[in-house]
C-alpha cells in the first residue's frame, strides 16, 4: 500500500482534534502519517496535541504562528508532505471520527483510473448516526455559484452504496495523488475559508481530473459550529465570487446577470428576514469578491 499523509488542521479545538487522532491511530491501514498543523490556536491546543502524540511516531505536529485560514494552514501540511514524497494527500477535518477501514478503499479508488484526481467517504452527522451529512462532495450551479451536498440530511439508503462521480468533493476529507497537486497547484490562499475545495476540484476538472465519492469508506463529522454567522456569510460570499470568476469570463457574465436580476434580491429578502445583524457581512463579502 502506498503511503498516505493525513493533514489534519486545528484552531482552538485540541479536544476535537485528539478525538480524530484516536480514530486515526485504530487504522487498517499500514503507511500513513498523519501531519497535524495548529493554525495559530490561542488556546492550549499545541501542548494538548504534543502531549496526546509525544512516543506515537506516525503523528507530527506543524504549529503556525497565525491562521492563515483552511487554505494557507492545509497547504502547509501539503508542501511538508511533498516534500517527503507521499504518494497521496487526505485532507481531513480536526472535528471527525473515523472507521478503522475507511483509507484504503478511497486509495483503492483512486488509483483505479489515471483521470480519477479526488475522493470523498460517506460522511454522517457526528451526532444522527445513520444521516447523511454528505455523500463525498456534490454538485456545483454555475448560474448561481452555489455548491450543494449530495445527500445531506437524508436517511442512509441503497441509492448511496454506488461509487458516484461528482463536481467536487468536500474539503472535509477530500483524497488526492501527488501528481495531481504537481500539476494542478496547492489550494487557492485567496479563499480563507469555503469553496477552496470547490475550486480545487473545478481546476483538476479542467486539467482532466474527475471527482469521485466512495461509499465504502465512512467517517463522522461533527458539521462546524466553530463561526458565527457574519463570519460565515462573510467568506461564503466571498468566496462564491472568487470562485465564478475563476471558472472564466463566459461563466462570471452569465452568474451577474442572473444574480442581479433575481438571486440577489431573493438572498436579501431572506437574510435581511432570518439575520439582519449579519446582512451587512452578506453584502460585504460580496463586494469583497467582486474586487478581489
Amino acid at each position: 500500500m502506498d503511503d498516505v499523509a493525513i493533514i489534519i488542521l486545528n484552531w482552538n479545538g485540541w479536544k476535537d482534534t485528539i478525538e480524530c487522532l484516536k480514530s486515526l491511530n485504530n487504522l487498517n491501514y499500514k503507511n500513513y502519517e498523519v501531519i497535524v498543523v495548529d493554525n495559530g490556536s490561542t488556546d492550549n491546543s499545541v501542548e494538548k496535541i504534543k502531549e496526546y502524540i509525544e512516543n506515537k511516531p506516525k503523528f507530527k505536529l506543524i504549529a503556525n504562528e497565525k491562521n492563515l485560514g483552511f487554505a494557507g494552514g492545509n497547504n502547509i501540511g501539503i508542501r511538508y508532505a511533498l516534500n517527503n514524497e507521499f504518494e497521496y494527500i487526505l485532507l481531513l477535518n480536526n472535528d471527525t471520527v473515523v472507521d478503522e477501514n475507511f483509507l484504503k478503499p478511497m486509495v483503492e479508488l483512486l488509483e483505479s483510473s489515471d483521470d480519477i484526481g479526488f475522493v470523498g467517504p460517506k460522511t454522517y452527522f457526528y451526532d444522527k448516526k445513520n444521516v447523511i451529512q454528505v455523500a463525498g462532495g456534490g454538485y456545483v450551479d454555475l448560474t448561481t455559484a452555489r455548491a450543494y451536498l449530495l445527500g445531506y440530511m437524508e436517511n442512509d439508503s441503497s441509492k448511496y452504496n454506488e461509487v458516484i462521480e461528482l463536481d467536487y468533493v468536500s474539503g472535509s476529507c477530500i483524497l488526492t495523488k501527488r501528481d495531481v497537486i504537481e500539476e494542478i497547484g496547492l489550494l487557492d490562499e485567496r479563499f480563507f475559508m469555503y469553496y477552496e475545495d470547490v475550486e480545487w476540484c473545478y481546476r483538476g476538472k479542467k486539467h482532466g481530473y474527475k471527482s469521485f465519492y466512495q461509499p465504502e469508506a465512512v467517517i463522522w463529522h461533527k458539521h462546524g459550529a466553530s463561526t458565527n454567522k457574519c463570519f460565515e456569510l462573510y467568506h461564503l460570499n466571498k468566496s462564491r465570487i472568487l470562485f465564478i470568476k475563476k471558472t472564466g469570463m463566459k461563466n462570471f457574465i452569465k452568474f451577474v446577470f442572473k444574480f442581479f436580476s433575481n438571486v440577489f434580491w431573493l438572498e436579501s429578502y431572506y437574510y435581511i428576514r432570518k439575520y439582519p445583524q449579519a446582512y451587512k457581512c452578506y453584502l460585504k463579502g460580496l463586494l469583497e469578491g467582486f474586487k478581489g
